[in-house]
């Protein structure tokens, strides 16, 4: 209102040069505006509808027609930067990161957290620590959480399991709880015997808010994370956590070994279809109870409220026969391969027993029967009979 008067004084009174001040006053504002109208527009989209192609478009338009906008600008270029890692965008991800630290490094929050995402692009870990802050969503309460270790999981290659008879070992299927979540999507779990450390084997998938009693956790970036979490009765649990990708919302190759059942959780789930009967699944608790009931592939579709369907692709193997017998003479050596192992237990100490690389090497001692047992470091186990003669 105030500079409509002023354009009609201008005007009235004939005079070009405050009516051009004015309408640079204006059109300076309205683009001011158009700015901050976008950017709220996009933080919805990517913070509350999950919508993160919209919202990366949007970010965009700022970048390259609000130019003079330079707060606007930098956030922007951050925000296209945290989306296109959760893509798996990597080397995009750090153009947008460089063009942070280049150009606008003296809006130090911000440059602070593009070197931090181009840190843990380069090294698959965040290797700066905030400090002096209030804000815990992004770090562990360390008053809260100790022996925070090295996780034991294996990382592997987005949602493909390896199968389990690697080695020719009995590994058992994986039957840890399998939570499937799209981006941003926040899970709370709560432990009654308390927390009192965690791992995990690919930190950057998830944003990890830890207690001393359940553990939040929401999506940031497409792909599998196995956790550990250690209770205060020392009893580690673990679980598998899927961020989805809303493009392809296809899990492959999870396995089970026949006879073996899983949980998977997701919520707002309305239905499940199964395109043969090698599963058996059923609700329970709240949750999808599924037993694998013969050998082979079996696709199970997961349709939630909103309509979205997830696929999830499971091969269900016949068991291994880990239970092996061994005929020794006295004083015979033999050498059993076993990659990766932790530790070796014997009932009857008839038998020495030797590391040798990746061979065990057993030495008949005495006469008699024992039973072998072989641990590997993936969960895999072998059991020899030996009858030493």
């Amino acid at each position: 209102m105030i500079y409509l008067v002023l354009l009609y004084v201008a005007f009235k009174g004939g005079s070009m040069k405050i009516l051009t001040i004015i309408l640079s006053l204006l059109v300076t504002t309205t683009l001011f505006a158009g700015a901050a109208e976008i950017y709220k527009e996009a933080l919805e989209q990517e913070e509350i509808k999950g919508d993160f192609v919209k919202a990366k478009s949007l970010y965009k338009k700022i970048v390259s027609e609000y130019v003079s906008e330079q707060g606007y600008v930098a956030r922007s270029l951050y925000h296209i930067a945290i989306i296109s890692e959760m893509y798996g965008e990597k080397n995009n991800a750090k153009s947008y990161y460089n063009m942070i630290l280049t150009n606008y490094s003296n809006i130090s929050g911000l440059k602070y957290l593009a070197s931090n995402g181009i840190s843990r692009l380069d090294h698959n870990k965040i290797i700066q620590k905030v400090t002096n802050t209030n804000n815990t969503n992004n770090s562990y309460n360390k008053k809260a959480i100790t022996n925070i270790s090295t996780p034991t999981v294996k990382k592997k290659t987005y949602i493909v399991d390896s199968s389990p008879f690697a080695n020719n070992k009995y590994r058992v299927g994986k039957t840890d709880p399998i939570y499937i979540i799209n981006l941003g999507e926040k899970v709370t779990i709560s432990f009654k015997n308390g927390i009192q450390g965690l791992a995990a084997s690919d930190p950057t998938i998830l944003k990890l808010n830890p207690t001393t009693s359940k553990i939040e956790f929401s999506g940031q970036k497409i792909g599998k994370c196995e956790m550990v979490i250690k209770d205060k009765t020392g009893k580690d649990n673990k679980l598998v956590i899927i961020v989805v990708d809303p493009n392809n919302l296809t899990i492959n190759a999870q396995y089970l070994i026949k006879g073996e059942s899983r949980i998977i959780n997701i919520q707002n789930l309305k239905q499940v279809a199964l395109d043969n009967d090698n599963l058996k699944v059923e609700p329970k608790d709240g949750k999808l109870s599924i037993k694998s009931i013969r050998e082979g592939k079996v696709t199970l579709t997961l349709q939630k409220k909103d309509g979205t369907n997830i696929n999830v692709k499971f091969l269900v193997y016949k068991p291994y026969d880990a239970n092996k017998t061994m005929s020794m003479n006295l004083l015979q050596t033999k050498n059993i391969e076993f990659k990766n192992r932790s530790s070796v237990t014997i009932t009857n100490n008839i038998i020495d027993v030797k590391n040798d690389g990746d061979n065990i090497k057993v030495t008949a001692t005495k006469s008699g029967e024992t039973i072998l047992i072989i641990y590997g470091k993936d969960g895999s186990q072998l059991k020899y009979h030996i009858t030493v003669k």
